[in-house]
C-alpha cells in the first residue's frame, strides 16, 4: 500500500541544526569584570570565613567541614588594578585531583548560563599581556557584555620542588 500524505505528518522531523551545548557557570564578579566557573566543580559558597597561614604568593588556608581548603589569590585573575573590595564570599572549587581549592569574591556569586559553542577564543595579541593562564576564553552574554571563562584546573600555579 503507498503511503498516504497523512503518513507524513506523524514522522518525527529531523531537526538541520546542532543541539545546544549549554553549561551552567557560577559568575564572580571582581570590580567591573566578570568572570564564570563551571558549576559542576563548585562544591560549596560560605559566607563569611576566616583565613589562616598566608604566603608571600597570597595563598592561605581555610577549614571547612569538608576538610582544609587552598585559597588562592584572586588578586591573580584581576584584569585591572582597582582597588579590590574585602571578600565576604568564598566559592570552593573541587579539582580533578581531589584538592578543594577556594576563590574569595566580595558580591554573592549568580548563575549564568552559557552556550559552549559560542565560546571565544582569546586573541594572542591580548594573552600576550599579564594575563591568568587560568582565563581561557570569553563568554558572549545577551546584554552584549563579556564573561571571561576561567579554568580552574590552571588556578594553582605548578609546584615545583
Amino acid at each position: 500500500m503507498p503511503p498516504t500524505p497523512y503518513h507524513r505528518r506523524f514522522q518525527k522531523q529531523v531537526s538541520s541544526q546542532a543541539p545546544n551545548l549549554t553549561e551552567k557557570l557560577i559568575a564572580l564578579r571582581f570590580g567591573s569584570e566578570q568572570y564564570a566557573i563551571p558549576m559542576r566543580q563548585v562544591q560549596s559558597v560560605l559566607n563569611n570565613f576566616t583565613a589562616y597561614g598566608a604566603l608571600e604568593t597570597g595563598q592561605s588556608l581555610v577549614m571547612h567541614n569538608q576538610g582544609i581548603v587552598t585559597l588562592i589569590d584572586s588578586a591573580t585573575l584581576f584584569l585591572s588594578q582597582q582597588a579590590i573590595a574585602p571578600s565576604q564570599f568564598l566559592v570552593i572549587c573541587l579539582l580533578d585531583s581531589g584538592e578543594l581549592l577556594g576563590i574569595p569574591t566580595s558580591e554573592m556569586p549568580t548563575i549564568l548560563e552559557a552556550d559552549l559553542s559560542k565560546l571565544a577564543t582569546l586573541p594572542m595579541g591580548y594573552r600576550q599581556g599579564r594575563l591568568s593562564p587560568a582565563i581561557e576564553k570569553l563568554i558572549p552574554v545577551p546584554d552584549s557584555s563579556v564573561v571571561f571563562y576561567i579554568n580552574v584546573e590552571r588556578l594553582l600555579p605548578v609546584a615545583t620542588y
